[in-house]
């Protein structure tokens, strides 16, 4: 079933938040420790313009957003001034109406296509870049990796469990 407009709005609220104080942290991070590790330019640059190119995506989808969030700002507060000037006339007796209009959520199609964008280039990086840095990156580059990965898992908002990020370490070191 597709999402109400509602839905849509809290979901794309609930990705902000994420996106804000993980993710797109997340994208920087890789990209300064691991460009350095990747022997394959072609990897590299796919690991660089998937970034670019899911930036963007968010970009589109928090500005249709906000769009529907003013949108919505701006309906309400018509409708309040149309209930008011519709009380004064009645004397007070006739219910308030207020417009039951369901205003349009965030673009449906843009928030799929994001989310199977980063879905795939989740797996790609699972499947194929983390895989060959580890057959190509020196013991010493990956021990360095691993404590630097440590460091930074921890210091993140949703920070995975300790036992988490020390199997992490041991898989590394």
């Amino acid at each position: 079933s597709v999402a109400t407009p509602a839905e849509r709005r809290r979901i794309v609220h609930e990705f902000e938040t994420a996106w804000r104080e993980e993710i797109a942290d997340h994208f920087d991070v890789e990209e300064e420790n691991l460009t350095a590790l990747i022997m394959d330019d072609h990897a590299g640059w796919r690991l660089r313009t998937e970034h670019h190119h899911l930036h963007s995506l968010v970009g589109r989808l928090f500005a249709s957003n906000a769009a529907c969030a003013a949108d919505e700002s701006v309906e309400e507060r018509s409708d309040e001034r149309s209930d008011e000037r519709s009380d004064e006339r009645s004397g007070g007796f006739l219910p308030q109406m207020r417009n039951e209009r369901n205003p349009p959520g965030p673009d449906a199609e843009l928030m799929i296509h994001l989310a199977a964008h980063l879905h795939d280039h989740i797996r790609w990086e699972e499947r194929f870049l983390f895989l060959e840095i580890e057959r190509s990156a020196s013991a010493e580059a990956l021990t360095a990796l691993a404590g630097r990965t440590a460091k930074m898992e921890s210091t993140r908002p949703r920070a995975r469990d300790s036992d988490d990020i020390e199997a992490a370490k041991e898989r590394w070191l």
